[in-house]
């Protein structure tokens, strides 16, 4: 879009697109079931294109649950 906008690209670039704040995510997998997660987009500075997202639980069933997958790889 960047390339097709002139203002959406000045937009993109000052980060005006969206505002920033959290989410929360559902996924499912075969061993926790529903694991809810809070997601977070944190921007780099000089490259707009690029984001840093962190997921964190959202709650202690989702947070045990990540655990037991933790635990599994470790």
């Amino acid at each position: 879009m960047s390339d097709a906008s002139p203002y959406f690209a000045e937009l993109w670039r000052n980060g005006d697109v969206v505002p920033p704040g959290t989410r929360v995510k559902t996924f499912r997998h075969e061993r926790t079931g529903v694991l809810r997660m809070t997601s977070v987009s944190l921007p780099i500075n000089g490259m707009p294109e690029c984001r840093v997202v962190t997921y964190t639980p959202s709650d202690e069933e989702s947070r045990r649950g990540l655990d037991l997958l933790l635990a599994e790889e470790g």
